[in-house]
């Protein structure tokens, strides 16, 4: 041993002064270099450990216990492991002040990977005979259980060889555990202890230590809300259901509990009842089968809480599942599954009230097994079948028919086939769907469309001819029936209805290819599908409605890449491509097609890999360029084919460059906002290197220069170009917002068009079209502007403006600037006639009043008489509307003492409102005054 090791261990600092662990960790690296033993440190710290004084002893054994921590877990041999278990063993004997350091120790040393097995037992036996555990603080306890939990994780022979010994030791140590830290943690251990050890006389013992936790009634303190009553209560259930010998326990539990007022002692005992059935015997279920009936029917007809008898029912599954699942348990528990039919059928007429939850219990009965569902089945589907036959009302036929289903479909469940007793319920669904009023057509087709697979051939060949016609006639009712059959018999619906259809006018091509859509992502008609749209696409006189269809089926199938794949193997995109060249070639292209051609473009090329991308880009780039400078209008089809490419793809500043020009020139809105919002996007995507600092440098020149010629479209590409810069974090994009507020004064129009920046809808800039958006920028934005103009409260064009931004920025950045902008809100409420900011600035209003009234407070009787100014407002029935509607908000959220001083001036001045020319501001303003008028009525 060297001088230095024989320092640091004669010289420990106080257990609290942060030297402490410092020091021994430093003894520990000794050891590690092997300058000492720790039979060594053992030694040295014998002044510690043989003291007197307990305080003194506590700071020895927590030295060695940290300097085991920082030992490797395969450092010390068998022989050192033995000298500190023993050490430990005796000192779990010393006085209480040292265990929490002796606690540690242990679930240290059992962590070392030549720890001797055989210790665990004398570890244990020490623990349990000399420590009492309820006796240890929350902390303490805690070291304990895990002391518990990595023994039997590390050493489960050796501890289970303890046998009822280890079993009574741990219900002494947890038995009247109230922490909930402790509670969350031994609920999850115990389950998987309890499977692996035997209880034998001990089993009702070690039940009764869990059960008193049962039904789990617990409000968490501020301190410990991160545990809440219902963690509690689903960690607790599988402890109860661990056991088999539990079965017995449990269910006399729950049952008893279950008739407890408490909604709490309701669901815990429906969730224990469900749990145990994976885990209990049969016969207990057997035996308690009745009563669990009885129980479970007061609950789903008595009780008003949704979750109570959602739970009921499917605790009936659960149970019934349990006891009718073999055939000689079913022969047991037949005379209860009569019982619950006879109770409840003859509430099966659609104008009882105790119809559903009557029809739901021999539903979720019917689902339980294969016998439970063909019991059901044949007691109650006659009595179901016939009262639909003698029923006049549809609406009472469609309940009826909804529950005949259902059943249906639980029988299914089991078996392979409809049973003979179930052999109408097709024909009553098809005459429904064939003879009904369309409510009762829509349920028949529908049911028709989920059972398809079991529909015998008869009525299928009435619905392939019922589906022809309905094509024929543009009657989409069907659409769930068809996709059904598509599914169950693919190659019947290609022959018997898409290959049969006689389609002879535009309304029935389109109900076609309605009907077709419908079925795309099923995979024996994705190619189909795309071929049938493309074959209608090329016949003129079906192109538009092609194009119509494709649009809302990619637009609905978006995320799904087997038909997008399906588009790109079938040349969608070339072929796409070509038509409207030729259209644009021959002068025949229409703004309104371009544009359906252009957003199928965007979704078939936006999700495609780069090298798709840019083999796409090669075919068809050069041609569009060539039609540009014929056609203006080919910019909607360049859209199309580059908004949405990956950002890797890097697109020439010419393109962008004709792009500019054609803005400036043309005299086309369309054509003017493509350009605009695609070079924002391209420009968005660009490197930030020499190149762009260059062109953006181009960019503002050319709008300065065309402020006099084409002042509008010059602002708003100033905008776009400021939006696509802040949203890549551009270094240069506040001096673009620099040069904005500089422009405001000469163009007042340019407040309005700030609101793009603000705006995060926008298709072309955003993540969707693969741009660059920085997070917070829209928060820097509008902290910026708002930092420039808030000592400018003469000026009305920066009112405005704030009115403007305010609507579309992010609440947190709205309460981060209040109190700078609070004045400027004021005055533009006080000096504003534009009835967009007005309203937006009151709805705005009306947010921070009730998220953080305190913004306002100080300025309260300022805003008060500003907003009920407003309530007159002559222009807008909207801010009058919204002022009505921020002066109810204020009534619950102020205290009344605020409030009263303006009582009589409100309810005054809200007596003119109530007899506004609108009806919902008459409403508004009623609603207001009352609240205002009782504001300080005794409750």
């Amino acid at each position: 041993m060297n001088m230095v090791f024989n320092s640091l261990c004669n010289t420990l600092p106080d257990k609290d002064d942060d030297k402490f662990k410092t020091k021994c960790s430093e003894i520990a690296q000794e050891i590690a270099k092997g300058n000492a033993s720790i039979v060594d440190v053992i030694e040295q710290l014998g002044s510690y450990l043989t003291n007197p004084d307990v305080i003194q002893r506590e700071k020895g054994v927590l030295a060695l216990t940290v300097v085991l921590e920082n030992l490797p877990t395969d450092f010390l041999q068998k022989q050192h492991i033995q000298v500190i278990a023993r050490f430990y063993s005796d000192k779990l004997r010393d006085h209480h002040q040292i265990l929490p350091a002796v606690f540690k120790g242990i679930l240290r040393i059992i962590q070392f990977k030549h720890f001797p097995e055989e210790l665990i037992p004398m570890l244990l036996n020490t623990l349990l005979e000399n420590v009492g555990c309820q006796m240890q603080q929350q902390s303490n306890r805690y070291s304990i259980y895990s002391i518990f939990q990595h023994m039997f994780e590390l050493y489960p022979i050796a501890l289970i060889s303890m046998g009822s010994h280890l079993i009574y030791g741990v219900i002494t140590s947890i038995d009247g555990e109230s922490d909930p830290r402790n509670l969350m943690f031994l609920f999850k251990w115990l389950p998987r202890f309890l499977q692996h050890v035997s209880l034998g006389d001990l089993a009702e013992e070690m039940f009764e230590v869990l059960a008193c936790y049962f039904p789990v009634d617990f409000k968490a303190p501020p301190s410990e809300s991160n545990i809440t009553r219902d963690m509690l209560a689903e960690a607790l259930s599988p402890c109860l259901c661990s056991k088999r010998e539990f079965g017995e326990f449990a269910i006399s539990l729950a049952l008893e509990k279950l008739d407890s007022s408490l909604n709490i002692a309701k669901l815990d005992s429906l969730k224990l009842l469900k749990d145990g059935c994976v885990n209990f015997p049969p016969a207990v279920y057997i035996e308690n089968f009745k009563k669990m009936w009885v129980q479970l029917q007061k609950e789903i007809f008595s009780t008003s809480s949704k979750e109570i008898r959602s739970l009921s029912l499917e605790t009936l599954t659960a149970v019934v599942r349990k006891v009718t699942k073999d055939q000689d348990h079913f022969t047991e528990v037949k005379s209860v599954l009569q019982d619950i039919c006879d109770t409840v059928k003859g509430n099966l007429l659609p104008d009882s009230k105790l119809f559903e939850p009557s029809a739901d219990i021999l539903l979720y009965t019917a689902k339980g097994s294969e016998h439970s569902s063909t019991f059901i089945i044949n007691d109650v589907v006659p009595f179901i079948t016939n009262t639909i036959n003698i029923t006049s009302t549809s609406s009472h036929k469609g309940q009826l028919m909804r529950y005949l289903l259902e059943l249906s479909k639980a029988y299914l469940t089991y078996h392979s086939r409809l049973s003979d007793v179930l052999r109408d319920a097709p024909m009553i669904f098809l005459k429904a769907a064939v003879e009904g009023d369309r409510t009762l057509q829509e349920k028949g087709y529908n049911y028709l469309g989920q059972i398809a697979r079991h529909l015998p051939d008869e009525v299928r060949a009435v619905l392939y001819s019922n589906i022809r016609t309905l094509i024929i006639n543009n009657d989409d009712v069907m659409l769930e029936c068809l996709k059904g059959l598509a599914e169950a018999y693919p190659e019947e619906t290609k022959t018997y209805i898409l290959h049969k259809t006689e389609l002879n006018s535009a309304p029935a091509v389109a109900s076609y290819l309605n009907c077709l859509s419908h079925i795309v992502n099923l995979q024996n008609f994705t190619k189909l599908v795309v071929e049938k749209l493309f074959e209608y696409f090329q016949k003129p006189e079906y192109t538009a409605i092609a194009l119509d269809c494709m649009k809302s089926l990619l637009v609905r199938e978006q995320e799904n890449h087997n038909v997008l794949a399906d588009f790109i193997r079938n040349d969608a995109v070339d072929k796409l491509v070509q038509f409207s060249l030729e259209q644009i070639c021959q002068k025949a292209a229409d703004e309104e097609m371009l544009l359906k051609i252009s957003a199928i473009l965007k979704i078939l090329i936006g999700l495609q890999e780069s090298d798709v991308q840019m083999n796409i880009l090669q075919k068809h780039l050069e041609k569009i360029e060539t039609q540009l400078q014929q056609r203006e209008m080919a910019v909607i089809l360049l859209d199309g084919l580059l908004l949405r490419l990956n950002a890797d793809i890097d697109i020439s500043y010419d393109v962008m460059d004709v792009l500019m020009n054609m803005a400036m020139g043309s005299k086309s809105d369309t054509v003017i906002d493509v350009c605009l919002k695609l070079l924002a996007n391209l420009l968005n995507k660009k490197n930030s290197d020499e190149n762009l600092q260059t062109y953006v440098e181009k960019v503002k020149e050319k709008c300065l220069e065309g402020l006099s010629t084409r002042k509008e479209v010059s602002l708003s590409l100033l905008v776009w170009i400021t939006k696509a810069l802040l949203m890549k974090n551009y270094p240069d994009s506040f001096t673009f917002v620099d040069l904005l507020i500089k422009l405001l004064d000469e163009y007042p129009e340019l407040g309005s068009e700030l609101k793009i920046i603000m705006n995060s809808s926008y298709e072309c800039l955003r993540d969707t079209s693969h741009c660059k958006c920085m997070p917070l920028y829209r928060q820097k934005f509008f902290v910026y502007v708002t930092n420039k103009m808030a000592d400018c409260l003469d000026n009305i064009v920066y009112l405005k403006v704030i009115g403007h931004l305010i609507g579309y920025a992010p609440e947190q950045a709205v309460l981060f600037q209040f109190k700078k902008i609070r004045k400027m809100i004021l005055m533009c409420l006080e000096k504003c006639d534009e009835p967009e900011v007005l309203a937006v600035l009151l709805r705005s209003l009306k947010r921070i009043v009730k998220d953080d009234s305190k913004a306002i407070d100080s300025s309260l009787d300022d805003f008060l008489m500003r907003v009920l100014k407003l309530t007159t407002f002559k222009d807008s029935m909207d801010v009058r509307i919204e002022a009505l509607q921020c002066l109810s908000v204020m009534t619950t959220v102020f205290p009344v003492y605020k409030l009263l001083p303006h009582k009589n001036t409100v309810i005054h001045y809200l007596a003119g409102c109530i007899d506004d020319r609108k009806r919902l501001v008459r409403k508004e303003a009623m609603d207001a005054r009352s609240l205002w008028f009782l504001l300080d009525a005794p409750v």
